[in-house]
């Protein structure tokens, strides 16, 4: 499963194998319950990732091509954490999801402000 996908992404790859789309739901949570996917939310959209041997890492998403940029960033990590351990709060997960244009998209025509930016048709 490499990139991002949602159920209707991996439905529409394995329709001709007669699966159906309740079982890829079932399957998409025994895989995150085990650790193997990534659970992740991306505007409306509920999509997973491969969780096998790689780092945490967080997302940018371009709102008008829908790219979706993984980074990581350690000042990033200590800082969470500094805010967590300040509430008093155990840290289970987190996801920082950064909406905005990427650089291709930026020099676009009609791209001078961030319009387009979270409207329903955000993709995985």
């Amino acid at each position: 499963m490499p990139g991002h996908c949602d159920a209707s992404d991996l439905w529409a790859k394995l329709r001709e194998d007669q699966i159906a789309p309740a079982t890829i739901y079932r399957t998409l949570e025994l895989l995150t319950d085990a650790g193997l996917v990534r659970k992740l939310l991306i505007k409306d959209r509920t999509c997973y990732e491969e969780n096998l041997g790689r780092p945490h890492h967080e997302h940018l998403i371009c709102g008008q091509c829908k790219q979706v940029v993984e980074f990581t960033d350690r000042t990033l990590e200590d800082r969470l954490a500094e805010i967590v351990e300040t509430h008093g709060f155990r840290h289970q997960t987190h996801q920082v999801l950064i909406s905005g244009l990427c650089p291709a998209c930026q020099g676009r025509k009609g791209n001078s402000e961030l319009s387009g930016l979270g409207g329903p048709e955000a993709r995985c």
